[in-house]
């Protein structure tokens, strides 16, 4: 660890980030009122919280662990958001279910899909290799399912 670890803007912007994730997931546990939707936005804000903070200490102490751990929680929060939205979207658009498929099987059909494509990303996208960020390898593969997930993530705030 540096001895000038505190001028490190990485280390304050993330702990900020986990502080204000936190405080949102403390909010929301007390306010919750047993509402559904709640549950997967506090798994969300937590996930965030729990991302920052591994952020903060991989800016701390760079490792390899600290990266995948990183990257796996990364994708978790990403994932609970998307099931957020999702399942706001479809509890909006509960009559518009497919024929065959209740109200109730639409959507946990859906989170089915979304947890296997948020899985597939985290390893299917393999992080790059630590230090060497810059020079990492990628497949189109690796980035054609990152630019998925970002593209299902703006599709469902659009809607």
């Amino acid at each position: 660890m540096n001895s000038n670890w505190h001028l490190n803007p990485a280390i304050w912007s993330y702990g900020i980030v986990a502080l204000a994730f936190g405080i949102f997931s403390v909010q929301l546990v007390a306010g919750r009122r047993g509402r559904q939707r709640a549950v997967y936005l506090l798994a969300g804000t937590a996930l965030s919280a729990a991302w920052a903070a591994s952020a903060a200490v991989y800016s701390l102490a760079a490792s390899p662990t600290w990266w995948r751990i990183t990257h796996v929680l990364d994708a978790a929060r990403i994932g609970a958001l998307l099931a957020f939205l999702l399942v706001v979207t479809l509890r909006t658009g509960r009559d518009a279910a497919a024929p065959g498929i209740t109200a109730v099987r639409a959507p946990r059909i859906s989170l089915l899909l979304l947890a296997g494509f948020v899985v597939l990303t985290v390893f299917a996208a393999e992080p790059p290799q630590v230090p060497l960020l810059g020079e990492g390898r990628a497949t189109s593969l690796v980035f054609g399912l990152l630019l998925a997930r970002t593209v299902l993530g703006l599709v469902l705030v659009e809607q």
